[in-house]
């Protein structure tokens, strides 16, 4: 007999660290299969290689289809979700390649850390397409005087956070670590995923204020003179963030649930459907309403938004134009406050929610027919 604990395939099964379990020598079939509680046994059931096979084969097609879809669209920052979906792609090949070789601890390990810690990269997506959604279609570029540039990052770093602690517990159940620090590992991944968990829902606060005022601006009479589909878009970070939040809660209930009858930890049809499944849904629904066809034209480039607005800034910090000022131009007006430009008036050129017409109104000499054109701040143009 043997007091040694090996490293299950799963953060589930790494519960076990909890308590001293004594194993017993089996003698492994042709997959190196051995019954639970044996030594060397990584499964409390009897894994699917067919299942592992069809799953790995369609996280390989959403990884090709978000690498195409973020170069034709030309969107860098999508590199984030294209290594969430590559790492689910790659846990689910190691996964597949364990099912014939169990008694290989290293594809467990692999298997069990890319797909413990890839839901964390689509994770801090939808953090960065909420900020460029805000700062994109926002008059004012932000949300409960939170300004879209700093949304994005906080959640971002937050989500880095949550990456390193929940890597961190992960690292320290392995084989060969002492059993008290095992069950530390186990506690600082659980504070990792319930810490993420804490950072969804105050996001979707901050995009929940993002969706009224924005539907406020709708019924105000604003129309993106695009059609740009800015609240479909809305409706699928939703989306995802609830698929999030179901494969948070499964990891959780694992420890909530006494391992005793457990069903969580003996059968493997949960981790597929609460865990495999809601992330492939989410990457599918991010494929299907891709952030490059919403993020586009005026105000679209994030990078070059930021630059800007620190320009604008400094300029008026030292009293020089830079050209329409910041509020004004978010709100769609411009005035001349020298007032020459406009024959000694200060009129502003009109500004209409509902498209780029022309409007008649007092321009001096600016226009010999007295008309100005509409300005739409999500058109971007005079």
């Amino acid at each position: 007999m043997s007091a040694t604990l090996d490293i299950p395939s799963s953060v589930n099964l790494l519960a076990r660290a909890e308590t001293t379990i004594a194993c017993v020598s089996a003698t492994p079939d042709h997959n190196g299969y051995v019954p639970p509680g044996s030594c060397d046994s990584f499964y409390e059931y009897y894994p699917s290689f067919a299942l592992a096979a069809v799953v790995t084969g369609l996280f390989l097609l959403t990884t090709l289809g978000h690498i195409l879809l973020a170069f034709y669209h030309k969107k860098g920052f999508c590199w984030v979700v294209c290594m969430g979906t590559l790492w689910e792609f790659a846990s689910f090949v190691f996964r597949t390649l364990s099912t014939k070789n169990q008694q290989n601890k290293t594809l467990v390990q692999n298997s069990f850390l890319l797909f413990a810690l890839a839901p964390l990269w689509i994770n801090a997506f939808v953090y960065m397409v909420a900020g460029r959604l805000i700062f994109c279609f926002h008059p004012e570029k932000r949300v409960y005087k939170f300004k879209a540039i700093y949304i994005g990052r906080f959640f971002v770093l937050a989500d880095i956070a949550c990456f390193a602690v929940q890597l961190g517990g992960a690292l320290m159940i392995s084989p060969g670590a002492s059993q008290k620090l095992k069950e530390t590992g186990l506690h600082v991944y659980q504070a990792g995923i319930g810490l993420q968990q804490g950072f969804v829902l105050l996001f979707v606060a901050i995009l929940v204020g993002f969706h009224v005022a924005m539907r406020g601006l709708e019924r105000s009479g604003w129309r993106d003179s695009q059609n740009r589909k800015w609240g479909l878009m809305v409706w699928v970070l939703y989306f995802v963030l609830i698929m999030i939040t179901i494969r948070i809660a499964y990891r959780l209930a694992e420890y909530l649930i006494p391992l005793d009858g457990n069903p969580l930890l003996t059968h493997e049809f949960y981790l597929y459907v609460l865990d495999a499944l809601p992330m492939f849904l989410a990457l599918v629904a991010l494929l299907v309403v891709h952030p490059g066809r919403v993020l586009v034209g005026p105000g679209n480039n994030y990078r070059e938004g930021k630059k800007q607005m620190k320009a604008e800034k400094k300029a008026r910090k030292h009293g020089k134009p830079f050209g329409a000022d910041e509020e004004e131009s978010m709100m769609g007006v411009e005035l001349d406050h020298a007032g020459s430009a406009w024959g000694g008036s200060a009129a502003p050129a009109a500004y209409s929610p509902l498209g780029d017409e022309q409007v008649h109104g007092v321009v001096g000499g600016a226009d010999a027919q007295g008309q100005g054109t509409l300005y739409d701040p999500h058109y971007g143009g005079m």
